[in-house]
């Protein structure tokens, strides 16, 4: 937001633990936060890759503003929830998530284990609104621990909004579902 990245330690943090996951090199966190400092402009969006041969890869762009406060449609998908790799370090499934979207013919897919209970959305965490109460299943291992979850939990307790992590049926009606 402006020239200040949101939560970036938090962020590099995240990123450090996946790389870790997956045995791929990570650098120093001081020289990943100063290369990204130096390279983000004023309300850009970054995505920073490291490959499992030491290289770093900086993707920037401009936010895109018409995805911010409107639908999406999405489909659930099944993901298997006994893989080697768990729920913090998924980079590899992408493809697979992409490519489960576009053959539903919508933007999202919501990931669910085999008992039918929400993980998360392929690019973001879920957080649905229910009876007056803001819900969002737990983070047990299977689904990412968001660092933009954490902020809107963070936001909500210090507001009073009633939360709970609670575990989050796919077929569950739901009044609102924030991604």
């Amino acid at each position: 937001y402006g020239p200040r990245p949101f939560r970036l330690d938090a962020h590099l943090a995240r990123l450090a633990g996946s790389a870790a996951a997956l045995f791929v090199p990570i650098p120093p966190l001081d020289l990943l936060r100063d290369e990204l400092i130096q390279h983000l402009g004023a309300d850009e969006v970054a995505r920073l890759t490291l490959t499992a041969g030491g290289r770093r890869v900086l993707e920037l762009g401009p936010v895109d503003l018409a995805r911010i406060r409107r639908p999406v449609r999405c489909a659930p998908c099944l993901w298997p929830t006994d893989l080697p790799v768990r729920g913090h370090a998924k980079h590899g499934a992408r493809a697979f998530w992409a490519v489960a979207a576009r053959c539903e013919g919508v933007e999202e897919v919501i990931l669910h284990d085999r008992e039918g209970f929400v993980l998360e959305a392929s690019r973001s965490n879920v957080i649905a609104a229910l009876d007056g109460a803001l819900i969002t299943p737990p983070v047990d291992g299977d689904a990412l621990d968001g660092v933009t979850r954490r902020a809107i939990l963070e936001a909500a307790e210090e507001a009073g909004l009633p939360l709970r992590v609670a575990p989050l049926r796919v077929d569950q009606p739901v009044e609102e579902l924030y991604l």
